[in-house]
């Protein structure tokens, strides 16, 4: 069922289950990784493993990984992406991770126009998405002020670009 419709995690649960590691123990993360990179492989635009694989995945992988992920989101101008990766942020340690990569891309694309580490000219409106995404992370947080801050940033940055 899975080469039918591989966005569909009730599937790739039954894998897991039929492999013996349907639960997120972390003594199960590496096999859980080694499924979903086969899978990926397998379906490399299946954006729900990408992110899927990430609930597994820890320290400087977990970033590395994430950060893959969400790039394409703010070149893209893809709005939903912090309703995508919500679930990740109620692990304090990606928490953490996701607010220093997103923080440093959006300093980077301030400063430079591009993302951090990079030397690869973004789209001006790639800053917008990282303060709508630190607007929302924020939020999430409950860090209300800060929120505003960036929702502020966000609606100056539009006219900008409206005008």
């Amino acid at each position: 069922m899975i080469n039918k419709y591989p966005e569909n995690a009730n599937y790739v649960n039954l894998l897991r289950e039929k492999e013996g590691v349907n639960n997120d123990n972390k003594e199960n993360f590496e096999k859980n990784v080694k499924i979903l990179d086969e899978l990926i492989k397998e379906y490399p635009k299946s954006q729900m493993l990408r992110r899927y694989r990430l609930r597994f995945l820890e320290g400087e992988a977990f970033k590395n990984a994430f950060d893959e992920y969400i790039r394409p989101f703010f070149i893209k101008a893809l709005p939903s992406v912090f309703s995508d990766v919500k679930e990740l942020c109620r692990d304090a340690e990606k928490l953490k991770i996701i607010e220093d990569l997103i923080v440093s891309h959006k300093d980077s694309l301030e400063t430079k126009n591009t993302f951090a580490g990079s030397d690869v000219q973004e789209a001006p409106t790639s800053v917008l998405w990282s303060y709508l995404f630190l607007a929302e992370l924020y939020n999430f947080k409950g860090e209300y002020n800060k929120a505003l801050d960036y929702v502020e940033k966000v609606i100056r940055s539009i006219k900008i670009f409206i005008v």
